[in-house]
């Protein structure tokens, strides 16, 4: 937290990973998307910190995925939305 992190995504219309699932050679076989990149900042403190998270995503009724990082003693969580559907 306190700085800029990116996060990538990436998509395939063949593969039928389970979620956690390791792709290897992922920017051979699978299509990147636009990355996001967003500065968190964490409650009670202005320094830069690395804060280990648990990852949990929704995919709404509109398209957005939704990324929720979740500090691993639950004390805060942050929300990150990403659109999916094309234009």
């Amino acid at each position: 937290v306190g700085e800029t992190a990116q996060f990538r995504f990436f998509i395939s219309r063949e593969r039928k990973d389970e979620a956690g699932d390791l792709v290897e050679n992922a920017e051979e076989e699978l299509e990147e998307l636009a990355s996001l990149e967003v500065c968190l900042e964490m409650e009670d403190t202005t320094e830069s910190q690395v804060v280990p998270v648990q990852l949990r995503t929704l995919l709404t009724e509109v398209g957005a995925l939704e990324l929720w990082c979740e500090k691993t003693d639950g004390s805060q969580q942050w929300k990150l939305e990403f659109n999916l559907r094309s234009e």
